[in-house]
């Protein structure tokens, strides 16, 4: 039976969108951006970073631009099939490569490493996982990471829902301001 992923973190603030326009304008460490954003940012009420379903995770490790990150698989996602997702900017790692998870699983802290990281929070960005695609893929190249523009990439919060049920009772917000695209101000719930 297809899962459907929930969010990442409990109350759950959503403070930059997929692909938002005003990102490349940010301004971090006086300059721009520059760059377009590939996934969404969030903090918690709650540092703690869950698994979102049912998966195994591919890589963990340190890269110089994403920091602190973990690589998870989750397998035959509603609507999709297996999606790949990748985790920036940890303190720190609570899971291990070929671990498999489940949505009780804690993967981490929300952090600050890496380059790319304008403060404390974590960055999920999701692609649909083609057979025999490699399986470190960004869209901007790093030491871990290889470029790949056309890897299949989606908005994770079109497939990330809101379970406001027992014994996770998650909440949804976001910043509403202008790093948030207007569809994302409502969250997909489910019992």
């Amino acid at each position: 039976m297809p899962q459907k992923l929930i969010q990442p973190a409990n109350n759950m603030t959503v403070t930059c969108s997929y692909k938002n326009s005003n990102y490349p304008k940010l301004i971090v460490n006086g300059k721009p951006m520059g760059v377009d954003h590939w996934g969404f940012d969030c903090i918690g009420a709650s540092t703690t970073v869950w698994s979102q379903g049912y998966g195994v995770v591919l890589s963990t490790g340190f890269d110089t631009c994403y920091g602190n990150y973990a690589v998870v698989m989750y397998f035959d996602v509603e609507g999709i099939g297996n999606v790949i997702a990748n985790y920036f900017h940890f303190s720190s790692i609570g899971v291990s490569t070929g671990q498999f998870i489940d949505k009780d699983v804690r993967l981490g802290v929300m952090g600050k490493t890496g380059t790319y990281a304008t403060g404390i929070h974590l960055h999920t960005e999701m692609r649909k996982y083609e057979l025999g695609q490699p399986k470190m893929l960004s869209p901007f190249a790093t030491n871990s990471f290889k470029k790949n523009l056309d890897a299949g990439w989606l908005d994770p919060l079109s497939i990330t829902n809101c379970k406001t049920s027992s014994p996770d009772n998650q909440v949804y917000k976001t910043t509403a301001d202008a790093y948030i695209n207007a569809t994302d101000k409502t969250a997909k719930i489910i019992k």
